[in-house]
């Protein structure tokens, strides 16, 4: 079963306008039958008369219990054609009491994902929608049971989730949609949504209204910063009075757009309905506009074709799109389409795309890769040369500067920790000629051998965007407790596609600029200095002291300077060594 939005109200053939919502507030299911007047499978169906007489026993004339509509599901169709005049399988109005649409458009096939006739679907009260087997054999009670075991609303206060209605691919952040309806029998006012991936909570929102017994809204959780594949996790946390909770919850898997190299090709086999159907393609940018030169029209019919196009990497998604005026995609004489790469990387493969079908990709910008390495003296180990991990059970999905003083927002939160993380750090590129410009900044990993990965991929540096080619920028770390530093000599980004920059904090006291900036912490190692714990660039006996002596719990804590997850001596002696020093002036708040 699936969650429906029908394209109503219509107007029957003789006139009357029939909503569909009227009925299935009433309380009542609804069956609809999609049939084509050239349909010979539809009209042998439609002879059976097992519609027409449900209609009689259980339709608004018998025990009222239920709805029936027919409709015509090619738009061509005449009113003469459904009479039986002209081509046509019969007279089809003959005998038919219930009513019967002719659309003049697509949008109802569309509505209800046709993509063949004759189907048979039956409607619940609660809006969702199963398709029935249009049998020969079909009886007027099985029709009848279908509909009696539609659900029924609870009596009090019952919100449900119906469906997932937002996309479900992202570039950087995803907009989760969720339909609520009220399956209780008063109205219902309020509703609290979370969104959870694993134990992480992702967004929360707090939906208040009226909804009528059965009536649904689409309620929004803002935007959410992802970067991988995430299962997400949608549940009704708070409502007055919510009788039932297995209805309360669903699951959605949300997927990045698809990376590729930006030779994008499109190969099909078009049916024989490419011409008539109006059938075209494009490729849009992350402002909804047309890419020159993508958009193809006027397709041959029943031929293999190629296309390629030279997309241009850019910071935001592309949007393949494909189009069928009649709306049932390319779905006849074994129509296809896929779209890839020229690597082969995959973008689009649905031929039965119904009215319309898309597919987000990027073409990434061919940014430098940052390649940083420190070492925090708080948690080194010169018997090893590496950084201990101790608390890496302790470290938050999200990152931690994003609150004072470094109100930085940026960086989506993770799904898992990474082996040997020793903590998030912050870095800058910060402009040669005036190193008080930040260019860029990005959280990122740092790892007990002391390098500083990308959040979502530890085998490589972090990607600066912003950074120019033929420009020079100085690089800074930042920890949450120990001193930030900056590079002493600035480095050029050259002009090739693809720069690798790489500066080693660790091997010598002058790598960073300033006096002295640097401690040694083992033979030719070098780390931040330990204790600013307020991150204000001084490490202060009143400021930095007081934080650690009124931090009594274990954890996550910003007085952890050995990062051990405990705040003890250890800490107040890395503290009180170095208790008076100072960063430089361009890295203090």
């Amino acid at each position: 079963m699936a969650a429906l939005l029908p394209i109503l109200p219509l107007t029957d053939i003789n006139g009357n306008t029939h909503h569909l919502y009227d009925y299935l507030n009433q309380g009542k299911g609804v069956l609809i039958v999609f049939s084509a007047t050239w349909c010979n499978p539809c009209w042998n169906f439609h002879s059976t008369h097992v519609l027409e007489n449900t209609y009689e026993q259980y339709g608004p004339d018998g025990t009222n219990e239920l709805m029936v509509f027919f409709i015509e599901s090619d738009p061509g169709t005449t009113l003469a054609q459904l009479q039986g005049i002209g081509s046509t399988q019969g007279n089809w109005t003959a005998g038919t009491t219930f009513p019967m649409f002719n659309p003049s458009n697509s949008a109802v096939i569309d509505a209800y994902a046709i993509d063949g006739v004759p189907t048979l679907y039956r409607i619940c009260p609660n809006r969702t929608i199963e398709e029935v087997p249009a049998s020969l054999s079909l009886t007027t009670s099985y029709l009848r049971s279908r509909v009696v075991a539609c659900p029924q609303a609870a009596t009090g206060n019952d919100p449900a989730l119906l469906a997932y209605t937002g996309e479900a691919t992202f570039c950087s952040q995803v907009e989760p949609i969720v339909m609520l309806q009220n399956n209780g029998t008063l109205p219902l006012t309020q509703a609290t949504i979370t969104a959870m991936a694993g134990t992480q909570q992702l967004a929360s929102v707090n939906w208040t209204g009226n909804l009528a017994t059965y009536n649904t809204v689409n309620v929004s959780l803002g935007n959410i910063p992802l970067s991988t594949a995430t299962t997400v996790q949608f549940i009704v946390t708070s409502a007055s009075g919510n009788i039932i909770t297995s209805n309360d919850q669903l699951s959605k898997l949300l997927l990045p757009a698809t990376t590729t190299n930006g030779t994008i090709v499109v190969d099909m086999y078009s049916d024989n309905w490419t011409l008539d159907d109006q059938t075209r393609f494009f490729i849009e940018d992350g402002n909804g506009n047309t890419v020159p030169g993508t958009l193809t029209t006027n397709i041959p019919e029943l031929q293999t074709l190629s296309y390629t196009f030279s997309i241009p990497p850019a910071a935001n998604c592309y949007r393949f799109v494909i189009q069928d005026g009649y709306g049932d995609g390319m779905t006849y004489s074994s129509g296809s389409i896929t779209v890839h790469d020229s690597n082969g990387v995959s973008i689009f493969n649905n031929a039965n795309f119904g009215s319309e079908g898309d597919s987000y990709f990027n073409v990434p910008l061919q940014t430098p890769t940052v390649r940083l390495k420190a070492y925090l003296e708080g948690t080194y180990n010169p018997s090893n040369a590496n950084m201990n991990t101790t608390a890496s059970s302790l470290l938050p999905l999200q990152q931690p500067y994003n609150t004072a003083p470094w109100n930085y927002n940026g960086t989506p939160p993770v799904t898992t920790i990474p082996t040997g993380a020793v903590d998030w750090v912050l870095i800058e590129a910060r402009d040669a000629n005036n190193p008080s410009i930040v260019v860029d900044q990005a959280a990122a990993w740092l790892l007990n051998n002391g390098n500083i990965v990308d959040y979502q991929n530890t085998t490589t540096g972090v990607r600066f965007n912003d950074l120019d080619n033929g420009s020079s920028y100085l690089f800074v770390v930042r920890h949450r407790n120990h001193l930030a530093v900056m590079s002493r000599l600035p480095i050029t980004v050259t002009s090739a596609p693809h720069t690798t920059i790489d500066y080693d904090f660790t091997n010598a006291v002058t790598q960073a600029i300033g006096g002295n900036q640097l401690k040694l912490v083992g033979t030719n190692a070098y780390a931040l200095f330990a204790g600013d714990v307020d991150g204000n660039g001084i490490i202060n006996a009143f400021n930095d002291y007081n934080t650690y002596v009124n931090t009594s719990n274990t954890g996550y804590k910003l007085a952890d300077i050995n990062l051990n997850g405990l705040p003890d001596n250890g800490d107040v002696n890395l503290f009180k060594n170095n208790v008076g020093r100072l960063g430089i002036v361009e890295l203090r708040y």
